[in-house]
């Protein structure tokens, strides 16, 4: 109870011996304390019965989007939004737009790409993917388009992570983009590629 005087000020007086009085007065007429339950991670997390997908707006259950949970994120993944369709015309119009990826770059490529897009939602995995060639060879291009699965804003120029970061930067967003694909773009000028997880 020694706040009292630094933060009440010299009015504020508790009689010698009755500092528990007044914690538990304090306690008493404080009322209802406040909850809330922040999330601070991507992916799916069980809440009560029922398991959802946490996203930086919000998470989506079974029954569509849910609003009312907090997020608490790190930069880097604060443009991870899923964007449910607003009806079944926009469902296949999302799906159709999804399977044209394939039709961008050779099938030896996409392919796994497009795998690792839909594997990512599954949960840990324990292999990562990496691209590679020559400079002007549109490896971010394609490494976006797999990222907006995610995001719609993550564009080449709007990826969430780069080898510019530590590794412990890098370690922490990994772990808070759980059961997400995440990104790691490698802007080398030298041509040693580009890294997907």
């Amino acid at each position: 109870m020694n706040w009292v005087l630094r933060q009440l000020g010299p009015q504020a007086i508790i009689y010698p011996g009755q500092q528990q009085h007044a914690r538990a007065a304090i306690q008493w007429l404080s009322g209802a304390i406040q909850q809330e339950r922040i999330f601070a991670h991507l992916g799916w997390r069980k809440h009560g019965e029922h398991w959802m997908y946490l996203h930086a707006a919000g998470a989506i259950g079974a029954q569509g989007p849910l609003s009312d949970f907090q997020m608490l994120l790190p930069v880097a993944l604060q443009k991870y939004r899923a964007c449910p369709p607003a009806d079944c015309c926009e469902l296949i119009q999302a799906v159709r737009a999804s399977l044209e990826f394939l039709s961008v770059a050779p099938d030896r490529i996409t392919f796994p790409l497009l795998a690792a897009v839909y594997r990512a939602p599954l949960g840990g995995a324990n292999f990562s993917l990496f691209l590679t060639g020559r400079t002007g060879t549109f490896k971010t291009a394609l490494a976006a388009l797999c990222q907006q699965h995610f995001g719609p804003i993550m564009g080449a120029s709007h990826l969430p992570a780069n080898f510019a970061s530590t590794a412990n930067a890098l370690e922490e967003i990994a772990f808070a983009a759980k059961d997400a694909l995440l990104v790691v773009d490698d802007f080398a000028p030298a041509g040693l590629g580009k890294m997907d997880n």
